[in-house]
């Protein structure tokens, strides 16, 4: 009898051993990843206001601040350009009436100083992008300039004012 209980003793450790080592597998499975990769959407608007430069004698000079503001998408590069409605001698503007004529220029405005530039923006438009949208409104920080000694507007003494205009096209270029 001692016998068959060590076969059997020997069968359970046998079993236990093996069920100990047992063999490798591999398994696998597979993740579905997705997204959905959108455009960066970019916008700006531009606002600007009216300009009156008030009285302006013959062959005098004559600058006035422009209100000029854009409200871009924040961190998207922006910048202006300028055209005259009346068009202009080479690259100015120009505002016209009844006989009579003046070539303006675009320039820039630091308000802190009350600096008027000389880079005529007619001429020379803004470097692209070269401004930064902040998602608020920013102002432009321009002026415009009647340059004193033009002769477009022969008057007589003592006769009535002259009324004369121009339609500026304001563009964000962004």
């Amino acid at each position: 009898m001692k016998v068959s209980k060590v076969v059997s003793f020997a069968g359970v450790v046998m079993a236990s051993l093996t069920a100990g080592f047992a063999q490798a597998a591999v398994v696998s499975g597979t993740a579905v990843i997705s997204a959905q990769v959108a455009p960066i959407v970019v916008s700006c608007t531009v606002a600007t206001n009216p300009l009156n430069f008030g009285a302006v004698a013959p062959g005098s000079a004559a600058k006035a601040v422009l209100g000029v503001s854009a409200t871009c998408t924040s961190s998207a590069p922006y910048s202006y350009t300028f055209l005259s409605g009346n068009g202009g001698a080479g690259a100015t503007g120009k505002l016209n009436g009844a006989g009579c004529s003046l070539d303006y220029a675009v320039v820039s405005y630091a308000v802190n100083n009350n600096f008027y530039g000389t880079t005529n923006y007619f001429i020379t438009p803004q470097a692209a992008g070269s401004v930064t949208g902040t998602g608020v409104s920013q102002s432009g920080g321009f002026g415009l300039v009647v340059a004193p000694g033009q002769t477009g507007c022969p008057m007589a003494a003592g006769a009535a004012p002259i009324a004369v205009s121009d339609s500026l096209v304001v563009s964000v270029n962004y």
